[in-house]
């Protein structure tokens, strides 16, 4: 396993979180020392690791990156050390896939998650967020067996896969075709193939006029800003946007691109320093 350490200045952490959601979406750590922001990342190949690191070094020269070797014989079992089934949002259960069999109270709703290289485990704040806003639309009646929705960026599937065990049906897309067939394995083991499509793409790829009373979008603050009057064309009015991958600082901003598209903030959700958002495009 080859272990990709980072050592910036803290104000470039929104231009490194871009990189590494593009060149690493299954995650990376991030500590502050010494006023130094740190971030570090794994690659099971020593390949990958070098390409992540020339990505960064063409955007920022002067930047600290340092590729080292850890012994970890094997990158799907070394999940198994720290992914355990977790509840979230007062309604799901993220069991891992080896775990199938685990305990789950009948009220949770069980999502059974294949980690591979993709983003969306449960264990990072921004899913967790999402998964609570899908927790409370449920609960106030706005999700319903009529919803269809969009799972924009869907990594691992874990967002989609919920939705459709609310009872919806929809779409979710991701740039990364190995996301993409990450999201299938996950979408075949939680029984959701028909309710669920999958696709390869970015909004660019949907049919003209196709839209949804539903879309999630879990990626970062500067592409949910560019994406903003693309995600408008593809809400239906009244519509519902769950968005996160935001950082608490950045949240203002990210509402207020969303304003100008007459998309209203109804309310936002708070764990550590990240955001997710619930936004309602007015009738």
């Amino acid at each position: 396993m080859y272990c990709i350490t980072i050592a910036s200045e803290p104000e470039l952490r929104d231009d490194l979180y871009l990189v590494l959601e593009n060149c690493c979406p299954w995650g990376w750590a991030e500590s502050l020392i010494d006023s130094r922001l740190i971030l570090t990342a794994h690659c099971p190949q020593k390949a990958e690791a070098q390409r992540i690191q020339r990505t960064l070094h063409s955007r920022h020269p002067e930047l600290s990156v340092q590729i080292h070797t850890e012994q970890i014989q094997d990158w799907g079992r070394a999940w198994r050390d720290f992914f355990h089934p977790l509840p979230l949002g007062q309604k799901f259960r993220i069991i891992p896939a080896w775990e199938q069999d685990a305990w789950y109270d009948p009220q949770e709703i069980p999502v059974f998650i294949e980690p591979g290289m993709a983003f969306g485990t449960g264990h990072h704040a921004s899913t967790q967020l999402c998964l609570q806003a899908l927790a409370k639309l449920r609960d106030t009646g706005r999700i319903t067996s009529d919803s269809f929705f969009l799972d924009l960026g869907t990594g691992s599937g874990i967002l989609g896969i919920a939705a459709v065990k609310m009872g919806c049906c929809g779409l979710a897309l991701d740039i990364d075709p190995a996301a993409v067939a990450n999201a299938g394995i996950n979408r075949t083991m939680n029984a959701v193939t028909d309710p669920l499509l999958l696709s390869a793409g970015t909004l660019d790829c949907l049919k003209p006029g196709l839209d949804f009373s539903l879309i999630l979008a879990n990626i970062l603050s500067v592409p949910l800003i560019r994406m903003a009057p693309a995600i408008n064309t593809r809400m239906q009015p009244s519509g519902i946007l769950v968005l996160s991958g935001i950082l608490q600082e950045q949240e203002e901003d990210v509402i207020q691109a969303y304003a100008v598209q007459n998309i209203r903030l109804e309310q936002a959700l708070h764990q550590d320093e990240w955001s997710g958002l619930i936004l309602v495009k007015e009738a």
